[in-house]
């Protein structure tokens, strides 16, 4: 990650913290490509950034190569998703409100979430979508569910689930707009 990424992210998680959680702990998670991002900190306190070594187009090693991703390429990025967050919980605020930014996973957000002015979403319900996508991978084909099945959608929603689930979130703030480009595509 270069300063200026670094930076950018830093602002984007105060612009966040002010939307949001002015004198609350703050997660910031941007999905990008093949990293995400992480900001986090407590009101008032210098916040900490880290990168995830995934993103919605690489998560595991083969990365998901079919829509939608198989059974066994979605048990694959779980294990590796799961591994990347164990040490979080012990360095992350707790409680904390938790903010996905990013303009590719609002579509996400506004599916589960039901409308198109969807701004939040709960661990049930992104669990409940998750669930539905796990059907659809052992049947091996979309059928007539409507649900977006493609790689990078199947990809920010194993990364928001299992964050969502490992890390105690029970609801997922959308922050649009924060930036004019997703840094962590970089």
């Amino acid at each position: 990650m270069t300063m200026q990424t670094e930076a950018d992210m830093i602002r984007a998680y105060q612009q966040a913290r002010s939307i949001d959680a002015a004198d609350a702990a703050l997660v910031l998670l941007c999905i990008g490509e093949t990293a995400s991002v992480l900001v986090s900190g407590e009101a008032g306190a210098s916040p900490g950034v880290r990168i995830l070594p995934f993103g919605a187009g690489a998560i595991a090693s083969p990365p998901f190569s079919h829509d939608p991703p198989t059974p066994f390429e979605l048990e694959n990025a779980i294990a590796v998703i799961e591994d990347e967050l164990m040490p979080l919980p012990k360095t992350l605020p707790s409680p904390a409100a938790l903010v996905v930014a990013g303009e590719p996973v609002r579509p996400l957000v506004q599916l589960i979430g039901g409308r198109e002015s969807a701004s939040s979403v709960t661990r049930e319900a992104v669990e409940n979508l998750f669930q539905e996508l796990a059907t659809i991978s052992a049947s091996g084909h979309a059928g007539s569910s409507g649900m977006p099945t493609a790689r990078h959608f199947a990809g920010m929603l194993l990364i928001l689930r299992e964050f969502m689930h490992h890390l105690g979130f029970a609801t997922a703030n959308l922050a649009p707009a924060l930036y004019p480009r997703d840094l962590a595509m970089r």
